[in-house]
């Protein structure tokens, strides 16, 4: 029995599987290449974002109180202001965010750092609004795995006071990632979708395809050109070491295939709590690709005259056992950042040596070079009183914007996650 017929056996635990709802083709296209019975490679799945919504009972005064200091330092400041919590006493690690000087969608604070987001409520007992919202963010999910992601924050919350009634998901992202055939990569593809949606975008760049988006609401799906993604957008170079790649090989893309499900979704398919997710995500995976959408040949004719295409059963059979993480993401991630920042140091650097040629004093066309355009920018800050009096106050200020936590740091507080602050 493939691996495919296991999980239409296991569909019947979805209730949504029972569910009757109608199927959208289109004309089919003029000519579609013998590409798309080829195979497919699968380098990569995982939960690449999930949004969790907690309803708390607040013990402990401590956590709003300092909630309520930093939001006013932020006000007063005009900006995000970085709030440290210490997590482990002993070894005086901490753990930051940046707090926004406003709320948004009836939460009174907004807590941000690179691997999570949280909109916090300013009420003690649980209500009808959930006390808490927590985005757990890409990077986190793929570097900790999602088990360790969620463990992390529930201990953390309840370490500062939260006693944890109810943990539910608002939104979860599966994805596959393959190798696909560049000839494959087309939109004579979407002439032979069947789908439960009847919405469909198509996103070039420059007139080349980079995105599909079928659906919207409660399910909804885009298949896209990750590596392209990530040059243009979101500089996830860590990507390749899950994929074990150095580069794209000639003449493939690498195509992610995404299922993004609402809260409503996710509750008509009997997931009861983010725990209940990690038992079930094959099941969730087969239901969004074998009945929610899929691709087959022979559009127009009746659904028993038509296959499946082979690619599309490798998509099928593509969401492996949830990773337990990868140590690799974060070392990657620091350095994408790093070479970002370097990249703009440079170009600052290069626009004040063009004008201090203009000055003629200190820099000579000829002979310019970053290290002597360096010294003539520190000597510039110096001789004008621009050097910050306390510089670490600085770097302080933007630690949360780019901390990942330390392993020794996550190990800790999950050996610690029943104690509370003093």
């Amino acid at each position: 029995m493939t691996k495919t017929n296991e999980i239409k056996l296991q569909k019947e635990r979805l209730p949504l599987y029972s569910q009757q709802g109608g199927r959208t083709t289109i004309s089919p296209p003029s000519k579609i290449t013998s590409e798309s019975d080829q195979e497919i490679k699968i380098l990569a799945s995982n939960i690449d974002t999930l949004r969790l919504s907690f309803d708390i009972k607040w013990n402990d005064p401590y956590f709003f109180a300092a909630l309520k200091e930093a939001k006013s330092l932020a006000q007063l400041g005009k900006t995000d202001y970085p709030l440290p919590f210490l997590i482990g006493e002993e070894a005086f690690e901490e753990y930051s965010f940046d707090i926004k000087p406003h709320g948004s969608q009836g939460y009174e604070w907004i807590l941000n750092n690179p691997e999570y987001s949280l909109l916090v409520g300013n009420w003690v007992e649980p209500q009808s609004r959930p006390s808490l919202m927590a985005t757990i963010r890409s990077e986190n999910l793929w570097y900790k795995g999602p088990r360790k992601a969620v463990h992390f924050i529930t201990s953390f919350l309840e370490k500062f006071g939260a006693e944890i009634v109810e943990v539910k998901i608002s939104r979860l992202d599966l994805c596959v990632d393959s190798l696909f055939p560049e000839k494959l990569w087309n939109e004579d593809l979407l002439g032979y979708r069947v789908t439960r949606a009847s919405d469909t975008k198509i996103f070039h760049s420059n007139k080349t395809l980079t995105g599909i988006a079928i659906g919207k609401g409660m399910i909804s799906a885009r298949l896209y050109d990750k590596a392209l993604e990530i040059k243009q957008q979101s500089n996830k170079i860590w990507f390749y070491d899950v994929w074990g790649l150095n580069e794209v090989p000639e003449n493939k893309k690498i195509i992610r295939t995404e299922f993004q499900l609402r809260r409503e979704a996710i509750k008509q398919l009997g997931i009861k709590n983010v725990y209940n997710l990690f038992d079930l995500t094959q099941e969730v995976w087969a239901y969004c690709t074998i009945e929610w959408l899929k691709f087959q040949n022979s559009p127009g004719k009746q659904s028993h005259q038509r296959k499946t295409f082979g690619w599309w059963k490798t998509i099928q059979d593509g969401l492996n056992n949830i990773p337990a993480g990868s140590p690799l993401v974060r070392k990657k991630a620091i350095k994408a950042d790093q070479n970002k920042l370097s990249q703009q140091i440079i170009g600052f650097l290069s626009s004040f040596a063009a004008l201090e040629l203009q000055n003629g004093y200190s820099l000579d066309t000829k002979s310019i070079n970053f290290l002597s355009a360096f010294e003539a920018c520190r000597r510039y800050i110096i001789e004008n009183n621009l050097m910050p009096e306390r510089f670490s106050e600085l770097v302080t200020n933007k630690k949360a914007k780019y901390q990942r936590i330390r392993q020794e740091a996550l190990d800790l507080i999950n050996t610690n996650s029943s104690e509370s602050v003093a």
